[in-house]
This record gives structure tokens, sequence and C-alpha cells, in this order.
């Protein structure tokens, strides 16, 4: 990445790359979603059976630059390795609602 000129978006994608790939990045991902589950969701065991299939998006409510998609599949994914995730848009591209 040349530090005098803004980002590609390859140069962000791998950015991403090499951080997850570090060898504390899934341990600090552990860490903050043991401090946001902790013992478990009361509400959402309480409504849905443990295997129910969902559905979810993240949407843009206003017009934003997409950052942080690679960090945040990362995190679903150790939550469920098996979830499928489809990011819609390249980091560092203009989003509209």
């Amino acid at each position: 990445m040349n530090p005098h000129s803004a980002p590609t978006r390859a140069d962000l994608s791998q950015h991403w790359r090499e951080l997850l790939a570090h060898r504390n990045a899934q341990t600090l991902i552990d860490i903050a979603l043991d401090e946001d589950f902790g013992r478990g969701d009361i509400t959402t065991e309480a409504l849905f059976p443990q295997n129910q299939a969902a559905k979810a998006s993240i949407c843009a409510r206003q017009a934003l630059v997409f950052c942080g998609g690679p960090i945040a599949e990362a995190v679903f994914q150790r939550v469920d390795s098996e979830l499928k995730i489809t990011l819609l848009a390249d980091e560092g591209t203009l989003v509209t609602p």
C-alpha cells in the first residue's frame, strides 16, 4: 500500500486477510463474542427452537462507505461455521439505501 495515495479495494481486502490471519484475531473475536453472549441469549432461546433456520440482512439506512465486511464475516463464521454469508459490496465501496 502506497502511504501517499488512497488504498485500493485490493489493498483493503489484503489488509483484512492479513489482520484475520494474525494468531490473535480469533482470540479477539472469541473475547468479543463472549462479552456479547456470555451465558447465552435467553430471549432467543425462549422464542426459537435450537435448530431453526433463519435469514438476516444488514442494510444501509443512509449513504456510507462499506468497510469491515471481512471482519463481520469472520465473526459470523465463528458463531456458526455453516452460515452462508454473501457480501454484496466490496471494501471501500459507496453504498446507498
